[in-house]
């Protein structure tokens, strides 16, 4: 064969690429009245070289061709009336277009027409059409169609929910390389939508886009890895995916990552490059992120100490921060980066736990237990139960002593041992050695040995040397 092809093609087949040649032969079959090469040549005068863009020539030669009823240049038609390129837009004119397109059966110029239909100020399109244009659509093949149909039935928008159908559309979209509907797939399988979530499979389908470079797959697998939700839980893996969709400028994944850095959970601690991405996030508007900027600058963690840094980074953020909010607080409070202001300390501390923010409960009860009765709007004991209510561990193990001792709220044995449960729960090691003692001396009524010893060795575990000696005192088991 090779020889055959040397025999008869000597100089080879290989063409080199001359864009200019190409539309210089176009234009000479267009003028020759050429339907085909008239759509071609107004395609190029609309998509071509930006240097050789003419939107005048393009509406002339999709006209000729239009007269003929080319698909190419009726669809062509319609996006330069719909985007009013060389002329006013005319979102009617374009419907109509599309519509001439969809009706020789062309499924671009369905989803064309139907995408427009929707968009406010074109001519009114009722829903029915519209998802008739897309059902067709998508039986003819097209991706977006599909897409679209499957994110119906997976919404129940226009037809009843179906899990069956969204998925088949769906996974029709996917398997044709439409990375939205892998993504569509995994949240459907996540939410089971109406069934019992599917994680492994969610995972295969965030998995096929993520392989892809699409950034948000990408960032929701990290989390998957990080939860260990249908896939074996990784830190690696999760730092693997949060950095690539960090490069891909996926604000969220780079905080993500900036947290696992800070902690050094399951990789080596890197305050240094926590800054950075925690950097990068603040710029792209996420909040939480310059908080914890603020945070890295309080301790000198990966940064210079600089308490004015990061009350400038507090503030910018506590407007619509909680966090931040509270955290700026505390700084008035001590005069931390800004002047000393107990009146501003504490109002923000208000306004913070007002709108339930735990923490700031927490802080507001400690203020007002250290001024003592008698000092404005002083109820300690209000504050404390909202934070503990908020699951605050240290707030609860103080509830617990308040019912206990009658501090604050009327004495109550029961709801005493109740909240030291919750906060033994959360893994405190204080509250854990003062269940089990409680355990020990019978405060459940009657005295429980062996739970006395499993919370006691709970606390001893974390090193509560309290709870240590405790232990070395028990009889043996």
């Amino acid at each position: 064969m090779a020889a055959a092809r040397a025999l008869l093609f000597p100089n080879g087949l290989d063409v080199a690429r001359d864009f200019g040649e190409a539309r210089r032969n176009l234009e000479a079959a267009a003028e020759a009245g050429k339907t085909t090469a008239q759509a071609e040549v107004g395609w190029l005068c609309a998509h071509g070289p930006q240097d050789q863009i003419n939107f005048g020539a393009a509406h002339y030669w999709y006209s000729l061709a239009a007269e003929q009823n080319n698909v190419k240049a009726l669809i062509g038609l319609g996006i330069l009336f719909e985007k009013g390129w060389g002329c006013l837009r005319q979102p009617t004119t374009a419907v109509n277009y599309y519509r001439r397109a969809a009706q020789i059966g062309d499924n671009g110029a369905k989803v064309a027409l139907a995408q427009l239909l929707e968009c406010s100020g074109t001519e009114t399109g009722n829903s029915g059409e519209i998802l008739n244009l897309y059902v067709s659509s998508a039986e003819g093949g097209h991706p977006l169609a599909m897409h679209r149909v499957g994110l119906n039935y997976a919404r129940g928008e226009g037809v009843p929910r179906d899990f069956d159908k969204a998925e088949y559309y769906l996974r029709s979209a996917a398997k044709k390389g439409f990375q939205q509907s892998a993504i569509a797939l995994g949240e459907l399988y996540s939410h089971g939508s109406g069934r019992t979530p599917n994680f492994r499979e969610a995972a295969v389908w965030y998995r096929h886009a993520a392989d892809a470079g699409d950034a948000s797959a990408q960032f929701i697998l990290g989390g998957l890895y990080v939860r260990g939700e249908g896939v074996r839980r990784s830190i690696r893996d999760a730092v693997k995916w949060f950095s690539e969709a960090a490069s891909r400028g996926h604000a969220a994944a780079a905080f993500n990552l900036a947290m696992l850095y800070a902690k050094g959970e399951g990789i080596n601690r890197d305050p240094i490059r926590s800054f950075e991405l925690y950097s990068m996030a603040a710029e792209h508007g996420i909040l939480p992120a310059k908080v914890k900027l603020g945070l890295l600058y309080l301790a000198g963690d990966g940064v210079p100490q600089s308490d004015e840094r990061a009350a400038e980074l507090f503030r910018d953020a506590a407007s619509e921060n909680l966090e931040a909010k509270t955290s700026l607080a505390v700084l008035y409070l001590h005069g931390r980066g800004v002047p000393r202001n107990e009146t501003a300390g504490e109002d923000l501390l208000m306004e913070a736990a007002e709108a339930g923010y735990g923490p700031a409960c927490l802080r507001l009860a400690q203020l007002h237990a250290k001024r003592g009765p008698g000092s404005q709007a002083y109820d300690p004991g209000r504050w404390f139960l909202a934070a503990a209510a908020k699951d605050l561990a240290e707030a609860q193990l103080i509830v617990s002593r308040m019912y206990k001792d009658g501090h604050f709220v009327e004495r109550n044995g029961d709801l005493s041992i109740s909240w030291l449960k919750r906060a033994a729960g959360h893994g405190l090691a204080q509250a854990q050695f003062e269940l089990g003692m409680s355990y020990r001396r019978g405060a459940e009524r009657n005295v429980d040995s062996a739970e006395a010893i499993r919370w006691l060795r709970m606390a001893a575990a974390q090193g509560y040397e309290e709870a240590i000696v405790a232990l070395s005192l028990s009889s043996p088991q």
